[in-house]
């Protein structure tokens, strides 16, 4: 029921006081899925529950079972006040999950402001997904072309890759979004990084195997 109150914001409603000062519940209490009701809050940028939770003892850095935090949740939704409350309490910036930080979220979809927020706080604009994705890359999957530039504008590395991927300038090729090339060969995007998957050069993809033959 507590659950059901965070998501819908009914902070005003008599049922939603009564369940956390009159009948005890707990404010982290997980739902089947491990989600708590400061997720929901967050989900929603209910920014009044959020912040009720958190007077009451909510815990704005714990994660669902995916590994999800509140802060990923409002970043990804676009909710710029509720991320700068979650940030006010101190939470960290850069927490990964199976997609990435919270600006990795927000900026694959596309969520400008939330970027410029996070950013503004320090997040690390060169943190990798599993050591293989960079911000840069998710946002040319994401195409989100003013997100790339905000990043790029606080120091995002325009030639960041993993020891067998593609670099941002080549998925960009590979994707055929002329936009994000002139961006990336604008910032200095190195054009001859090798890729051992495929290696692409403008209008061209050549295919090379992924191990030699014997």
């Amino acid at each position: 029921m507590l659950h059901f109150a965070s998501s819908q914001g009914c902070l005003v409603s008599c049922l939603f006081l009564f369940l956390v000062e009159e009948a005890g519940l707990d404010v982290n209490s997980e739902s089947k899925t491990g989600v708590t009701p400061m997720v929901l809050a967050a989900l929603q940028g209910n920014v009044e529950v959020t912040r009720y939770l958190l007077d009451h003892g909510g815990d704005p850095a714990m994660p669902d079972e995916r590994g999800s935090t509140p802060l990923h949740n409002a970043a990804a939704a676009g909710h710029c006040e509720a991320v700068r409350l979650l940030l006010s309490k101190g939470v960290n910036l850069d927490p990964i999950h199976y997609q990435g930080t919270p600006l990795h979220l927000a900026a694959v979809e596309d969520q400008d402001q939330v970027v410029m927020v996070l950013l503004e706080h320090g997040a690390d604009p060169n943190k990798a997904v599993h050591h293989v994705f960079s911000y840069l890359m998710m946002i040319v999957c994401g195409k989100s072309l003013k997100c790339m530039r905000q990043l790029i504008e606080t120091g995002a590395d325009v030639n960041a890759c993993d020891y067998s991927g593609p670099t941002p300038f080549t998925e960009a090729v590979a994707d055929g979004v002329t936009d994000f090339v002139k961006v990336l060969l604008d910032a200095g995007a190195n054009p001859n990084i090798p890729n051992q998957v495929a290696l692409f050069v403008p209008g061209v993809v050549i295919l090379t195997p992924l191990s030699p033959h014997v």
